[in-house]
């Protein structure tokens, strides 16, 4: 009986206390935590490099379009999305609907150009960045 009594001892001992297993549990949600903001960060940095690069896009293809027909005026996105001679739209498909990542659409801007540029477009960022080509 007494071998039976020091064996219940020993697998008490052996198991986890509660302090131990809140320690564990409060580093593993610690660590996902740092996880989720690092995901999020991420996710939004690729949001704004894909809208600078969108914008990039659009803004090379209407001058592309402007080379090609210069005696027609750009002021919308749509004319991009009309064949060419070779048969194929200007811009990609994936940029058919001219929306940013966020949704909005982007902004064509022909008068408040750079110098050298005939041709802005742009966006704003949900906190209020403004990105542009």
């Amino acid at each position: 009986m007494l071998a039976l009594h020091e064996t219940a001892q020993t697998a008490w001992r052996r198991a986890f206390t509660i302090y131990e297993l809140a320690t564990v549990c409060g580093l593993v949600a610690g660590l996902f935590g740092m996880i989720g903001v690092s995901i999020v960060d991420y996710v939004k940095d690729r949001k704004v490099e894909q809208a600078r690069r969108d914008c990039q896009i659009l803004a090379t293809a209407c001058e592309w379009y402007a080379d090609q027909n210069p005696d027609q005026s750009l002021d919308h996105f749509s004319v991009l999305l009309s064949e060419t001679r070779c048969g194929k739209p200007i811009v990609p498909a994936t940029l058919s609907g001219f929306v940013d990542p966020w949704g909005q659409p982007y902004q064509l801007h022909t008068e408040e150009a750079m110098p050298g540029v005939r041709f802005r477009v742009s966006t704003v960022t949900p906190s209020g960045v403004e990105i542009s080509n």
